[in-house]
């Protein structure tokens, strides 16, 4: 069938090249390869098939085609890196032909399967390199742009698509920023999904910025559909969880405060009262009634059991003061050393030690400075007592006289 597809895209003396019929024998002969198992004969087919389809138009054909390509690279036999660009530049060549179809949704999750593509192979606790968070958070603002996301100074790389620092006017450039980003949001019914899905793999990778930024770009798009209710609700008190797993109380605060009970369905619902105890915990600095909260066997029990997998195991994490450990396997050898083992103190430390010392170190007294300081020392007390009404100047001798010891 490949030879026939290839006849069928030669020129001839009476013909003309036909790639609708040519894709047609590429994709039978792909489906042949896959019955006899035949990994790279079948991607092979595959990515001749879309390029076929796309030079016709075919764009959804076009983007399966790419898709199953990319699939078919992430088992293959090839190197780790081999197969990381090859899932890389198939998924955004299927996100480039679902664009051109105005599928702007689709577009968006093979870019983020693009992105991911990078770090293809790496364990989930692994930290992830520069090149692969720049394409990830660039997948997220094509979702929602940063103008509406309401957590994009948490991007930690790259710059916003609607910026335009050559602006004259800076605020009707960010007016118009705003508009335009209304226009390219996507509300599809699981765009929310996948940006929580990558909220959720930045979290165990101990991004939390990327990842608050993922999920601000997810509340971002319920509150543009405006009739989310249970979602939005669980969207904002894991944006709070993670704003007070990164040690940030304040920020948590002011969110809740000027934006989570900004909305009137949100203050009934069982997340709210997880939020507001979280806060209240972490700002009193109250070890006992953070563990209260979170508690299996609380009030909080039924919200908790609601919240993504990752969100509740970040929550039993939180601290009342600081932020949760980037790394669980941080060596803590040297806390438990105590102070014999402390490091050797430099120079400009022993200095600063002995002048604390020595601010600290009281000034030896002489006998007469000495007996000078008790009296006055009693005097004060005595003045204090007698403030109190518990002094002894006063001396009744009535009573001493009435006393018959006859």
């Amino acid at each position: 069938m490949s030879i026939q597809a290839k006849k069928a895209m030669t020129r001839g003396v009476f013909s003309k090249p036909d790639p609708i019929s040519a894709s047609n024998y590429y994709k039978r002969a792909a489906d042949a390869y896959k019955q006899c198992g035949e990994n790279r004969l079948e991607r092979l087919h595959r990515i001749a098939s879309g390029d076929t389809q796309l030079g016709q138009d075919a764009y959804a054909t076009a983007a399966a085609e790419y898709t199953r390509a990319a699939e078919l690279a992430e088992t293959s036999d090839e190197t780790i890196q081999r197969k990381r660009q090859e899932c890389y530049k198939l998924h955004l060549d299927a996100a480039n032909a679902w664009q051109q179809m105005g599928e702007k949704g689709r577009a968006a999750e093979s870019t983020v399967k693009a992105a991911f593509g990078l770090i293809m192979g790496e364990p989930t606790t692994s930290k992830i390199d520069n090149k692969a968070l720049i394409e990830i958070e660039k997948s997220i603002e094509l979702f929602v742009g940063d103008p509406l996301n309401k957590k994009s100074q948490y991007r930690r790389t790259g710059v916003s698509a609607y910026d335009n620092p050559n602006a004259v006017d800076q605020i009707e450039a960010q007016n118009e920023a705003k508009q335009l980003a209304n226009q390219n949001i996507i509300t599809d019914s699981y765009a929310h999904e996948t940006l929580y899905k990558v909220g959720a793999e930045l979290i165990k990778r101990r991004h939390y910025e990327s990842a608050l930024y993922a999920y601000g770009a997810g509340t971002a798009s319920l509150e543009f559909e405006g009739y989310a209710t249970v979602s939005l609700s669980r969207a904002y008190v894991s944006e709070a969880i993670l704003t007070l797993a990164m040690g940030d109380t304040v920020a948590a605060s002011k969110d809740f405060q000027n934006v989570h009970l900004q909305n009137t369905q949100y203050l009934s619902s069982r997340e709210c009262a997880l939020e507001e105890d979280l806060i209240r915990a972490c700002n009193d600095m109250d070890s006992e009634a953070l563990d209260d909260v979170r508690s299996r066997s609380g009030s909080h029990r039924a919200a908790m059991a609601n919240l993504e997998p990752v969100i509740r195991e970040l929550v039993g994490e939180i601290r009342v003061s600081g932020r949760v450990k980037k790394d669980k396997t941080v060596n803590n050898k040297a806390a438990v050393k105590g102070p014999s083992h402390a490091a050797p103190k430099t120079a400009v430390e022993k200095a600063v030690s002995s002048e604390i010392a020595a601010a600290i170190k009281p000034t030896p007294l002489s006998g007469k400075e000495l007996e000078q300081d008790t009296a006055a020392g009693f005097d004060e007390m005595d003045d204090i007592m007698n403030q109190m009404g518990l002094g002894d100047d006063e001396e009744d001798d009535d009573d001493d006289d009435d006393i018959d010891l006859t």
